[in-house]
């Protein structure tokens, strides 16, 4: 077992181990944040990027749908069949023919018009034919000039475009087709943009619902109280707001939502992995510190205190052993120098104090040595003879 700490007192190795640790720790935790911050930040950058490029994506589609259904209602206008039957007010024949174009075509609905907006024919497939309201609606859309427009007849949301029929450059009357907002729609406006879409107007709201109606909820409020282009982050998802000028209504709003859970699921899974590696560096770290201080401190430093304990006891004869080549290596042969200067000097004092016991003895005089208390410290055979000798006394007077 590592004494580290003994006595109640913290050893040089605590220290350094601790500090090891918590410097080992310290740049794990700052990794980590700053990796978390940079991928974080990396990540919702990369999103708004795909939230520009979702928007536009969108906006794009509805153009090219807006485009598509003119082109639609353009050739329309000018079938053979269809302004012959229009010209002769041909109703049965106009119904069927609308008929076979609305399912060729993929629309919900063609009508013509004639004597300034009054409903001629409908094709078959339209269950509910439109009302005086949207009759005045297609006439005055046509007279401004807007050749597409938005509908909502109660049962849905509408996308029209109307065109003249023209025979030999006269104005005989008015075609017009509509498409659906519906699901199917905003499924293909979803798939092509990559992203959820909810397209808002003032008196409903197209979507293909992924989400729950907590989630939406949600969405929209905080979608409330944000501006035209603004980006934020609502839980897992990215919001994005922006207006449908394309589809010739400046009331209308798209909320483009992208799933960041993937992404953030894997940040997550990313910060798991980089604590576990840091946590098993820090242990294999700590492992070979154990390993090291064993084999260049705890080593050398318990074979240095047990040879200067020894000598501190007068045994100038052990030796002690030197492993290594380091500041310890330098410091055990000092010691090591010392004790044989120590163990040399021990042999000249003891042979010293052979010799002057050796004169004493041989003097004829007899020497009494006595210390700073008075007593006899010492004296020679001479006064051995006398019966004294070795006894501390006073002398006399």
């Amino acid at each position: 077992m590592i004494p580290f700490i003994k006595r109640g007192k913290v050893k040089i190795s605590t220290k350094v181990a601790l500090s090891f640790i918590a410097i080992v720790l310290f740049q794990g935790i700052l990794t980590q944040i700053g990796m978390y911050m940079l991928i974080s930040r990396s990540t919702i950058d990369s999103f708004r990027g795909q939230m520009s490029v979702a928007i536009e994506n969108i906006d794009s589609f509805m153009m090219q749908v807006q485009d598509d259904l003119n082109n639609k209602v353009s050739l329309l206008s000018g079938q053979k069949n269809v302004i012959e039957y229009a010209e002769f007010r041909l109703r049965n024949l106009l119904r069927r023919e609308l008929s076979l174009f609305n399912r060729a075509l993929d629309l919900n609905g063609i009508f013509v018009f004639v004597d300034a907006g009054n409903l001629l024919a409908v094709d078959e497939s339209t269950e509910k034919p439109p009302d005086d309201a949207l009759i005045g609606i297609v006439a005055r859309a046509y007279k401004q000039g807007l050749q597409s427009f938005l509908h909502d007849d109660g049962t849905g949301m509408y996308l029209w475009s109307v065109a003249q029929i023209v025979r030999e450059e006269q104005v005989i009357g008015m075609i017009g087709a509509r498409i659906a907002l519906d699901y199917q729609f905003m499924d293909r406006l979803q798939r092509n943009s990559n992203s959820i879409a909810y397209v808002q107007f003032p008196a409903r709201a197209v979507h293909a619902f992924t989400l729950s109606n907590g989630e939406w909820s949600r969405m929209l409020r905080r979608a409330n109280t944000m501006t035209t282009r603004d980006v934020i982050s609502v839980g897992d998802y990215l919001l994005g707001v922006s207006t449908i000028e394309s589809l010739g209504t400046p009331h209308g709003r798209l909320l483009c939502l992208l799933d960041m859970g993937e992404s953030r699921k894997n940040i997550r899974d990313y910060n798991r992995l980089a604590i576990f590696l840091t946590v098993l560096v820090l242990a294999i770290a700590l492992m070979l510190s154990i390993l090291f201080y064993r084999q260049s401190f705890l080593q050398p430093y318990t074979a240095l205190q047990e040879g200067v304990a020894r000598i501190g006891n007068g045994d100038f004869s052990y030796p002690i052993q030197q492993t290594s080549g380091d500041e310890f290596g330098d410091l055990v042969e000092s010691v090591n120098r010392m004790r044989i200067n120590l163990q040399n000097r021990d042999r000249e004092l003891t042979a010293l104090a052979n010799y002057n016991e050796l004169i004493l003895n041989n003097v004829r005089s007899g020497i009494i040595t006595v210390g700073h208390d008075g007593l006899i410290n010492a004296c020679n055979g001479r006064r051995q003879q006398h019966g004294s000798y070795g006894r501390r006394e006073r002398p006399s007077p």
